[in-house]
């Protein structure tokens, strides 16, 4: 009967012991998650050649391009990190086939200040032929929320065109 009473408590010390040790691995993961997404750089991607703000072909054309907000979005996950998304229809109502488009998506703090930023490229990435006069095309640009901005600090979600290329 000891033999049976110490092989009860050797099969729940082990028990306990194969627990413990996968709350600590789950646990260093987790932690690993959080420390590798708040110290990555936000991705920054731009296109070449590319007409900006400024410049007469820009500025001449980008009042063609409407721009409608259909959806902002929110997509938590479970270690308290956010992600936005913002999908919005953009609809070439001018006279050029426009063969890029990079968007800008930006975090607007509750004191107007811009939190995070960036930059989504529909044309190519959405969609690879161009953008002719008088089509449309649904466009998300996401936007990760740093991890020490609560929702109750952010005021707005904003996006741009920030850059036209035409054929």
């Amino acid at each position: 009967m000891t033999e049976e009473n110490d092989n009860n408590t050797s099969e729940k010390n082990m028990r306990r012991s194969l627990i413990w040790m996968a709350a600590i691995v789950l646990f260093l993961i987790v932690s690993l998650v959080m420390i590798v997404t708040r110290t990555r750089p936000q991705y920054q991607q731009t296109l070449q050649d590319v007409s900006r703000a400024g410049s007469a072909e820009f500025d001449g054309y980008k009042d063609k391009v409407k721009l409608e907000v259909i959806e902002k979005i929110e997509h938590p996950n479970l270690i308290g990190m956010s992600q936005y998304e913002v999908q919005a229809r953009l609809t070439n109502q001018g006279d050029r086939v426009i063969t890029g488009i990079e968007m800008s998506g930006r975090i607007q703090g509750i004191d107007d200040q811009i939190i995070r930023e960036s930059i989504s490229l529909p044309i190519p990435r959405l969609r690879s032929e161009p953008l002719k006069p008088g089509e449309s095309m649904k466009l998300a640009v996401k936007i990760d929320r740093p991890g020490n901005i609560t929702d109750a600090d952010v005021k707005d979600l904003l996006i741009e065109i920030r850059g036209l290329k035409f054929e």
